[in-house]
């Protein structure tokens, strides 16, 4: 006779799953119901329990499992995942840390009664980065919500049921941040859907996205354009109509159900010279722009320079940075205006790479007229970021003219000797650095964009 059996592969269980497991012990052995039994048939009624969830856990990840090589062979787009910016396939599943958040800002708010009680009810979907907000699917019960989070705040829609195979509307809206972040609840089999936002009627843009699939039939779209007073359509592609879509217009496009300031931190100065030039522009960027700008209050501004176009108008350009993410405020040509451009936040912040400097945006000069071919490539300097271990930092050109370097809080502006040149003439992979920390020792140089 052969004692041996095989037993079924190992499968890891998601990390929802175990916080059940190990809600279900505490909760068994703290029961007072089995006190008179002993602590140790209190340990036997968890651990059977356990058994249940655990059995359920198998069909739970098998559903997952089968869930994710179902939306792989569909997959047809390229989705960001929570740490390396975009990729082709599917997004990662949910860090645990923010459903834990997300339920945290739920019980915290007024309507705490609309979500389900017990964190274990609380199962995470696919997770989205965009920089600094994230966004995540969640199945609650028989319901379904959407979590949008910050560095301060939190955004959840109401909970809803998701829409039947059967039910006649395709789609319905969940919520739109004041991120310009969107959630809709999607039923199934339906191809691709699709959010816009206009903002034409008051000399803004329109952006339209497609949401990215986050499971539980709940798609979210990335901070695009504040909602606020625009045109807001949702809609499906049309059967056969490769371009043409069934909509509806949302005139009051439904808010978050819960708002809530969990993390809150003090702005950054906007007192000086660059911290007011700053607080300008962001206020451009929302009022007149209707660009997001998440928790732009942040930034703390680092260097600041002034320079004169070629018309005589005098021009500023301004940088700032708070941890990964770096801004630079400056003159557009092709908006003649001034406009913010929000680092790439998909890096890691520079003490924690191998990089001691980085380019971020050339400068721009107001020419005094309509935008050409000769005005997008004339430039007085450009902007980028640097360790902050850097208390001295200097540049050359190729041809060893040394630039006109301000350096700030982690930031630089470099600025060219004399008139504003040709772009192709200050060849950034060719120029060179240096950056020495307080004792002088140099900590970096070499090429500031290498090729």
């Amino acid at each position: 006779m052969d004692d041996k059996f095989e037993l079924p592969p190992r499968r890891e269980l998601p990390e929802d799953i175990k916080d059940r497991m190990r809600a279900t012990v505490r909760m068994r052995m703290d029961d007072p119901r089995f006190e008179p039994e002993g602590r140790g048939r209190r340990f036997i009624a968890a651990a059977a329990a356990i058994l249940v969830v655990a059995v359920g856990a198998a069909v739970v990840v098998q559903s997952v499992q089968d869930d994710h090589a179902a939306n792989d062979a569909k997959e047809t787009t390229t989705s960001p995942n929570p740490t390396e910016g975009f990729q082709s396939g599917n997004q990662a599943m949910a860090d645990r840390s923010l459903v834990d958040r997300c339920w945290r800002a739920a019980m915290a708010s007024p309507q705490a009664e609309r979500y389900p009680k017990r964190r274990e009810e609380w199962m995470g979907g696919r997770q989205m980065n965009w920089g600094q907000v994230r966004q995540v699917g969640l199945r609650l019960g028989r319901q379904v919500a959407a979590c949008e989070a910050s560095e301060t705040t939190v955004w959840l829609s109401e909970p809803q049921t998701p829409l039947a195979p059967d039910d006649p509307t395709p789609i319905r809206l969940m919520m739109l941040t004041p991120n310009g972040g969107s959630a809709v609840n999607v039923r199934s089999g339906v191809g691709k859907t699709v959010v816009g936002v206009d903002q034409s009627a008051r000399g803004g843009k329109v952006a339209a996205l497609e949401p990215f699939d986050v499971l539980y039939g709940v798609r979210v779209g990335e901070p695009r354009q504040l909602p606020g007073g625009a045109k807001v359509h949702v809609g499906t592609q049309a059967p056969g109509e490769q371009y043409k879509f069934n909509d509806v217009e949302y005139p009051n496009p439904q808010g978050p159900l819960v708002t809530v300031l969990d993390r809150p931190l003090p702005p950054a100065e906007r007192t000086s010279v660059a911290g007011k030039k700053l607080a300008e522009c962001i206020t451009n960027e929302r009022t007149k722009h209707f660009d997001p700008m998440v928790d732009a209050e942040l930034l703390v501004p680092g260097a600041y320079v002034e320079y004169t176009a070629k018309n005589g108008r005098q021009q500023w350009a301004v940088a700032a940075r708070y941890k990964g993410r770096t801004a630079t405020c400056s003159w557009e040509t092709r908006f003649k205006d001034y406009r913010m451009n929000i680092g790439h936040s998909f890096h890691k912040p520079l003490e924690e790479s191998a990089d001691v400097i980085s380019f971020g945006d050339p400068l721009q000069v107001d020419e005094g007229q309509p935008p050409g071919k000769e005005s997008w490539t004339i430039s007085p300097g450009f902007s980028g970021s640097v360790s902050e271990q850097a208390a001295e930092l200097s540049m050359k050109l190729p041809n060893g003219k040394q630039l006109n370097v301000t350096l700030k809080n982690g930031t630089y502006i470099a600025m060219v000797p004399g008139e504003p040149v040709r772009w192709s003439e200050i060849d950034i992979p060719r120029i060179t650095y240096e950056a020495k920390d307080v004792t002088g020792k140099v900590i970096g140089s070499g090429p500031l964009y290498p090729e």
